[in-house]
């Protein structure tokens, strides 16, 4: 049996804005509106929520490491070789060898105390040779150079002893100090030859270790190698073949001042100062030889030889010049040089 049901509309009359919600706006039903407030606060809780999380994922100063792993390596040492055992036994054996014997290869590098100490004498200066001037080999320390000349060239520790008629001095430097003065042209010219004879031969037994210089003295000073003067020479064949040209062209002239010479030569501080003269006049006087004492202070020897036929009391200040400065005074007599004597070339 069927039954059939008619729907009846009923038309209802609507105004405009109620077509334009059913049109536009979805049904009442299903739409949830929130307040304005509720949306806002829910909004910005996100957003803290975000920043919370932003600024702890930050590391603050600290950079995490990655985990690392470690292990237990049981290393045996036998007669056949190493060998290890544990884990990770595949290590760089090499780089464990290096740094596990580098301090004992040390230590057995280093010399035991039964070991010899090592030879220097490679290295070192040869001590069997003495130092000496420019221009040529020196020997020295205890070699017996002996001249022909008075004195001998004992290079004990570099010194040398040498003699003036008579008086002889030990040192490394000599000064000669001589009279040129007319009056050494006296008994036909014996002073001035004889003074010349000791002087190269005093010369001659100066080995390359000393240093000497010659000063001839009138009223004026004639120096050896007047271009430098003050300087000292050493002892070597060229300048001492030079010296004696030097010696030999001297001449005895003009008048005597024996104060300026001294003091010339006590300042070139020498250990050996021969003093040789024939006159005693001028003579120094008590403030001359204090001056001279004091210039010297004791460095220099003084040997003072004086020349004459008669020995008097002319000579006392000679004396007294020898005496203040540690040296010797020697009276030589004229008489005694014969012409065969002075005409030797020494």
């Amino acid at each position: 049996m069927e039954y059939i049901f008619q729907a009846t509309c009923f038309s209802v009359p609507m105004s405009n804005s109620t077509l334009y919600q059913q049109e536009h706006l979805p049904d009442s039903r299903y739409r949830r509106v929130l307040p304005a407030w509720l949306s806002s606060m829910i909004l910005h809780a996100i957003l803290l929520v975000l920043l919370v999380f932003l600024v702890q994922s930050v590391p603050q100063g600290i950079v995490e490491e990655p985990d690392r792993t470690t292990g237990i390596v049981l290393k045996h040492t036998t007669n056949t070789g190493e060998y290890y055992e544990g884990e990770n036994v595949d290590i760089d054996v090499a780089s464990d060898s290096a740094s596990s014997s580098g301090p004992a290869d040390l230590v057995t590098a280093l010399p035991s105390e039964n070991d010899s100490p090592l030879d220097a004498n490679s290295f070192l200066p040869d001590t069997r040779t003495g130092g000496g001037p420019a221009g040529g080999a020196v020997t020295g320390g205890g070699l017996n150079l002996n001249g022909t000349g008075i004195g001998t060239n004992n290079l004990d520790g570099g010194k040398v002893q040498t003699g003036v008629f008579g008086i002889t001095g030990e040192g490394y430097k000599f000064v000669y100090v001589f009279d040129k003065s007319d009056s050494m042209n006296g008994y036909e010219g014996r002073p001035l030859a004889a003074a010349k004879g000791e002087l190269l031969a005093s010369l001659k037994s100066l080995g390359k270790l000393q240093q000497f210089q010659i000063i001839f003295y009138n009223e004026y000073e004639n120096i050896f190698n007047p271009t430098l003067p003050g300087r000292l020479f050493f002892a070597t064949e060229k300048n001492k073949q030079m010296a004696r040209e030097f010696v030999r062209q001297i001449t005895a002239e003009g008048t005597t001042r024996h104060l300026e010479p001294l003091l010339t030569a006590v300042d070139m501080a020498p250990d050996i100062i021969f003093f040789l003269t024939d006159g005693t006049n001028p003579k120094l006087h008590a403030e001359d030889l204090r001056r001279i004492e004091r210039r010297n202070a004791g460095r220099a020897a003084i040997n003072v030889i004086q020349f004459g036929t008669e020995q008097d009391g002319g000579g006392s200040w000679l004396k007294r010049l020898a005496r203040e400065n540690r040296g010797e005074y020697v009276f030589v007599n004229l008489r005694r040089f014969s012409p065969r004597e002075l005409g030797k070339d020494k």
